[in-house]
């Protein structure tokens, strides 16, 4: 394939050039605990309490252990703690080492992705904000639009978004950002005089927020 990246920054940017470059891929080659698609996604399905595409996570899964090879051994990533716990070690379908570090941390894991691409080709244009994808009369996407009349990029067999979160965006995280925290859970807290209040008429607010500390 013809591959073109359209980069925001003005390099490597986003998370993870400033991440520990801690990549999780369960079956890599360096795990010593016995792995498996299947408890892959039991893990998986019990970190996304009910809300995840158990066919998408199976994808996932049934995928990873080429993705760590080719990371590792094709291109050469330089692996460090190896064999650490899994981030719910108690949750069904949790083994010991699907997680390990990049050697220079997040710089040296883009360092290494960079130079792949490099070998490969891959044309990469920094400084363009990519705004929106280009679909045709039959629905298909056949392209990406910028910022400018001049980015417009036309493509032949397709558009991978490989985007960042939107923790930068004040509006979207009022929207859709909820939470599955460990709360105290004492006796009795069962909002009994909101619900009284409610049936009497009283408004809330502020009911998807708490104050607490995460544990």
């Amino acid at each position: 394939a013809k591959v073109l990246i359209l980069e925001k920054g003005p390099g490597p940017s986003g998370c993870t050039p400033v991440s520990s470059g801690t990549v999780w891929l369960p079956m890599n080659p360096l795990q010593t605990e016995s792995d498996s698609v299947e408890k892959t996604v039991s893990y998986l399905i019990e970190c996304g309490k009910g809300e995840v595409d158990e066919a998408l996570v199976r994808v996932f899964a049934e995928h990873s252990k080429e993705t760590a090879e080719w990371l590792l051994k094709t291109i050469g990533l330089q692996a460090t703690q190896p064999n650490r716990y899994d981030y719910h070690p108690f949750y069904a379908g949790a083994v010991q080492g699907r997680n390990f570090s990049s050697k220079g941390l997040g710089a040296g894991l883009m360092n290494v992705l960079l130079s792949a691409a490099k070998a490969r080709n891959v044309v990469i244009r920094t400084g363009v904000r990519a705004r929106r994808l280009v679909v045709n009369d039959q629905g298909r996407v056949i392209g990406v639009m910028g910022e400018k009349p001049s980015e417009t990029f036309k493509a032949t067999r397709g558009v991978v978004l490989c985007t960042g979160g939107f923790s930068s965006n004040e509006a979207m995280k009022k929207s859709f950002l909820k939470m599955h925290p460990v709360y105290m859970q004492l006796p009795g807290l069962m909002g009994d005089g909101i619900l009284m209040g409610i049936g009497a008429g009283a408004n809330i607010e502020g009911m998807n927020k708490f104050v607490g500390a995460p544990l």
